[in-house]
């Protein structure tokens, strides 16, 4: 028989557990790292003035921050798991103008921008951007969506415009 002798089984006894220790350390700093780099993307994306919402394939809400759930006059938990069709409505979008866009992004993974006025009692301008998201494979993972309240940008515009045609008239 060929035995090792006992000092030969000591010393991998010994790099199999430094090797472990090294192999749990190297885990938990994996961990800590991927805990900050979440941390920090929670504060990133919940200090964005825009709304931000993030559906998966089948259009269901995984994710809105702060600006979106006010926008939806709700909490960003009660969001989550909802069709985003159900959190356009509740923001004031018309059907006629989302569904569409909602299904072009879906469907051929083109990037959408809209700008809507929310419903007929509402005189907020709201730009929209749908893009769609990937997995490692390249395939539909569902979509990010942006909405921007472009109401005093626009408002301004249009005081710049009345006033243009103003002096053109005298």
């Amino acid at each position: 028989t060929c035995a090792l002798p006992i000092s030969t089984m000591v010393m991998t006894t010994q790099d199999a557990l430094q090797r472990a220790t090294a192999s749990e350390q190297a885990l938990h700093a994996e961990k800590e790292r991927l805990a900050l780099e979440r941390t920090r993307m929670s504060i990133t994306l919940e200090t964005i003035a825009d709304a931000v919402i993030t559906v998966d394939r089948s259009g269901h809400v995984l994710l809105l921050n702060k600006s979106a759930a006010t926008m939806a006059q709700c909490e960003p938990c009660e969001g989550v798991d909802r069709p985003v069709s159900e959190l356009f409505s509740a923001i004031g979008l018309r059907p006629e103008l989302f569904e569409p866009a909602l299904a072009r992004v879906q469907q051929t993974g083109e990037t959408v921008q809209l700008r809507s006025s929310r419903d007929n009692t509402s005189t907020r301008v709201l730009e929209i951007t749908g893009t769609p998201m990937r997995d490692a494979d390249d395939q539909p993972a569902g979509a990010v969506w942006v909405l921007r309240d472009v109401t005093d940008a626009v408002q301004m515009e249009q005081e710049r415009s009345k006033a243009e045609i103003g002096r053109a008239h005298v």
